[in-house]
């Protein structure tokens, strides 16, 4: 007897795992049909998480938080563009607060005032592992 492969259809959920070449969990993510919909984990070599973000429709939309050795970032997505609060956390112990609006970062000062300043953006390096700026 032989087994077909089982195709996904457009509505079908799944959870796909990946492993580093040590075997431990790579990362972990859900999908509906061909598209990320729900959480995304990705973890490093020793199983640190090192990303969390959730998806609608493979669009960014939730959380997003980004761990490494030098920062802990937690920044909000609406429909792929950056929407909400955030804050950054670094390794020498700095903390910036602020707020995205449609794409465009405001940091708050001491004065609970806000400043304008340009988009951060999150980059992966060849690996998948998210550089946190």
């Amino acid at each position: 007897m032989s087994h077909r492969p089982r195709s996904l259809s457009m509505s079908t959920r799944v959870t796909i795992t990946r492993k580093h070449k040590n075997g431990t969990l790579k990362s972990r993510t859900d999908y509906v049909g061909y598209k990320k919909d729900g959480i995304e984990m990705i973890f490093d070599d020793n199983l640190r998480m090192i990303l969390m973000a959730h998806y609608v429709d493979n669009r960014l939309n939730g959380k997003y938080i980004c761990l490494n050795n030098d920062c802990i970032n937690e920044y909000n997505y609406h429909n792929g563009v950056l929407d909400g609060p955030f804050i950054e956390r670094k390794s020498d112990g700095s903390t910036i607060e602020g707020e995205y609006m449609n794409g465009k970062k405001y940091e708050y000062d001491t004065n609970n005032t806000s400043t304008e300043s340009p988009r951060t953006e999150i980059i992966f390096d060849t690996n998948g592992v998210a550089k946190c700026l």
